[in-house]
């Protein structure tokens, strides 16, 4: 069933509302735990902040850096991002403890490559946090991003394998509702310029 534009614009108002209040949720509960002070005056000034804060992010937002840079934060799904957020704090755990294993043993081979992955992703902020993801996870870096096509370095083939089988892509594209298309995990083994 088709949506009339009226109906899509009223869906895309009450999402940005929804957006702007779990924004300023999240940034009243940062102001409450760093400031530690829950008397009137600090209160007051942590929804000031916020408010100024929200405000100038409007303006931001209606910058645009690239093609695929629209304005999708509002549209995405809350419990969906903490719910990752827990995953890849898991995954940071798992691959530091690969990580260090690989440092403490000489006998286990460390075997740095390049990897090119081909995925796509629904919008630029997807990507950015498919892109800083890879890097806080030990043991993976994002070198470049260009167009659908990340550049990782890998130390072992176990610390790139969220990457390599898709798990990690399919996650952030959950979060903007989104589903990956069979995933084009053109996985490539780069050793010279030429197999960039």
């Amino acid at each position: 069933m088709k949506m009339n534009p009226t109906e899509h614009q009223q869906q895309d108002r009450k999402s940005n509302r929804r957006g702007l209040l779990v924004h300023a949720t999240l940034l009243m509960s940062l102001w409450l735990v760093l400031s530690g002070r829950y008397d009137f005056f600090h209160i007051s000034m942590g929804v000031l902040s916020v408010a100024v804060v929200l405000r100038f992010n409007r303006g931001i937002q209606r910058v645009h850096l690239s093609t695929d840079d629209h304005s999708t934060m509002y549209r995405m799904k809350p419990m969906a991002f903490l719910s990752y957020c827990g995953w890849l704090l898991k995954e940071i755990v798992v691959s530091s403890l690969q990580v260090t294993r690989i440092l403490m043993h000489r006998e286990l081979r460390i075997e740095p490559h390049l990897v090119k992955v081909h995925v796509k992703l629904p919008n630029l902020a997807a990507k950015v946090l498919l892109g800083n993801s890879i890097t806080l996870t030990p043991g993976t870096v994002t070198i470049e991003i260009q167009g659908d096509r990340f550049y990782v370095h890998a130390l072992t083939e176990k610390t790139s394998a969220s990457l390599v089988d898709g798990t990690m892509a399919s996650k952030v594209a959950g979060i903007f509702r989104a589903q990956v298309p069979p995933l084009h995990t053109d996985i490539q083994l780069i050793k010279s310029e030429e197999d960039l």
